[in-house]
């Protein structure tokens, strides 16, 4: 009887698996995800900059696909300073209100100005390809005074856009020079 039972209750639930295995599965598109290689972070010096002003121009440069749309993807930016999670609005910290968006250019690489706070910055990146597809990154930094440091990306290189040249000339003297693409 116990057997008979057991037999009724498993009934349905082999019927309905083995109608499951006969149904053929859709196939599923994975989307592929699009990536930007972000480069060291370079401090811009200001000249009329105080020594009391907690913000400092931080240039973000990276390489993507070209023609992609670089612009901050939040209203506000979570800023840590001693310990304590801050609000920075996004309107603050874009430095020239006419370029709010970074455009890649053929080769892919591009610049992003910003004026951020000295501390602990989250930065909410928001990337719009060519094809409208959208991603969205968060880049940790580590802004001081006179540095500033990715936090959470590895293997990070020098941008081709900053790259620094030198130069000898047969005893006539060492010139260095800084060379900046836009």
């Amino acid at each position: 009887m116990k057997s008979m039972l057991a037999l009724l209750l498993l009934l349905p639930f082999a019927y309905s698996q083995a109608k499951e295995d006969k149904m053929p599965s859709k196939p599923t598109i994975l989307k592929s995800m699009k990536t930007v290689k972000w480069y060291f972070p370079e401090i811009v010096a200001e000249q009329n900059a105080s020594k009391t002003s907690s913000l400092v121009t931080v240039v973000l440069s990276g390489s993507t696909e070209s023609e992609a749309k670089i612009t901050l993807g939040a209203k506000e930016i979570p800023v840590v300073i001693n310990g304590k999670v801050k609000k920075f609005k996004r309107k603050n910290a874009i430095v020239d209100k006419k370029n709010r968006i970074a455009v890649s250019n053929k080769e892919g690489l591009f610049v992003y100005k910003l004026k951020l706070p000295v501390g602990e910055v989250r930065i909410p990146l928001a990337v719009k390809f060519k094809d409208n597809s959208r991603e969205n990154f968060q880049l940790n930094l580590n802004v001081k005074r006179k540095d500033v440091e990715i936090v959470n990306q590895k293997n990070i290189t020098r941008s081709p856009i900053f790259r620094k040249q030198f130069a000898a000339w047969l005893g006539l003297g060492v010139n260095y020079v800084r060379v900046q693409q836009e």
